[in-house]
């Protein structure tokens, strides 16, 4: 482990894993925070939770046909939200492991075991 921990590529490495858990967190922070205002503003959504009044018994074909591409849309987007929490937990990990790394490969010294009195 000694010769591991000399080795400053794998110091590096593990920075590198940190970095791109860290960005990969905030992209998923970022697109699961549009994808939701995305799923607030489509119409399927608003029909569905009832916010948006719409006559089920007698649609138009044009009324009906907007309403499907917006259910597609709608699925899509609840697929793009579900993607960016599995985004977001890898994210997660990888920062873990990066900083777990980095803590077990860092050098101990006296001064830092000692305990301040």
């Amino acid at each position: 482990m000694r010769n591991l921990a000399q080795k400053e590529w794998v110091k590096s490495l593990f920075l590198a894993v940190l970095i791109i858990g860290i960005a990969a967190a905030a992209y998923a922070v970022y697109s699961f925070l549009t994808t939701q205002y995305q799923i607030g503003q489509n119409l399927a959504y608003q029909v569905q939770n009832e916010l948006i009044p719409f006559n089920m018994e007698n649609p138009s074909e044009s009324e009906g046909l907007m309403l499907m591409r917006a259910d597609l849309e709608l699925h899509r987007l609840q697929a793009d939200l579900s993607r960016s929490i599995i985004i977001g937990g890898a994210g997660l990990i990888l920062i873990a492991v990066g900083w777990i790394g980095r803590e077990v490969i860092r050098p101990r010294t006296a001064a830092n075991t000692k305990v301040a009195t």
